[in-house]
């Protein structure tokens, strides 16, 4: 007859799987948390990248358009170009015939500029260049998608009656309207990459409530009169790209 085993020799012998079930479930754990970190580590280099592209397409962008009723700055997420001065006339969202020139090489500019050539054939260069993010991009399905966003502001001054419009917001959103239907005719962009907004009066750079000075009053409300299109990078999934932008690496 066998030797009688203690009660914790038989929790022991019935429980022997619990320490390689814990080594497993470690084991486990430390996979995840480093596909984590590698995942994380992989969405910091694309962004790193992307800042590039958006840090480049500014300087081109400042470098090739130069005028004093024009602002070029880097967003966040893209860049920003301001537009002031007589833009429209007085009350309408008819653009005006002086400015086309101005807007033409802004179009032109921009359709050449790194941010929209990271899948063209018909910058290699640039496509070589960015052959690393393209690669992350396409591992994960996903592309690189830029939205041109256009928002009309206005003055607070109120619109005389019997006009078109019955409101300053109104009138903004069919200004900024305008301003995307002809950069697209200008770029020959899809039109899905565009958007338009009109915030009327109610984003103003400068607050012109406190003002006493009529002339000081008076260049408030100019410089808030003003047409600001966005040039926005994300990251989207390859569906949404254009088949005419995809190439084979």
């Amino acid at each position: 007859m066998g030797k009688k085993l203690s009660s914790d020799e038989l929790w022991a012998k019935s429980n022997r799987w619990a320490i390689p079930y814990a080594d497993l479930v470690t084991l486990l754990l430390t996979f995840f948390v480093l596909l984590l970190v590698i995942l994380n580590e992989d969405e910091k280099l694309v962004e790193k990248e992307i800042s590039k592209l958006l840090d480049e397409t500014e300087e081109v962008l400042k470098k090739n358009i130069r005028n004093k009723n024009v602002e070029i700055i880097r967003e966040d997420k893209g860049v920003k170009i301001t537009l002031r001065g007589k833009i429209f006339p007085s009350a309408s969202d008819k653009i005006n015939d002086k400015l086309l020139p101005l807007l033409q090489n802004i179009g032109g500019v921009t359709v050449n500029a790194p941010l929209f050539n990271i899948y063209s054939k018909n910058d290699p260069v640039n496509v070589k260049k960015r052959k690393s993010l393209i690669k992350r991009l396409r591992d994960k399905k996903d592309t690189l998608f830029v939205e041109i966003r256009v928002e009309g502001h206005t003055d607070d001054l109120p619109l005389p009656s019997g006009y078109e419009f019955e409101n300053n917001w109104q009138l903004s959103s069919a200004r900024s309207l305008s301003m995307v239907q002809l950069l697209a005719n200008i770029t020959g962009f899809p039109a899905s990459r565009f958007s338009a907004l009109g915030y009327g009066e109610y984003r103003p750079e400068i607050q012109v409530e406190n003002i006493k000075d009529r002339k000081k009053r008076a260049e408030a409300r100019a410089r808030n009169r003003r047409v600001e299109i966005y040039l926005d990078a994300t990251v989207q999934k390859k569906k949404l790209i254009e088949p005419d932008l995809e190439i084979t690496l």
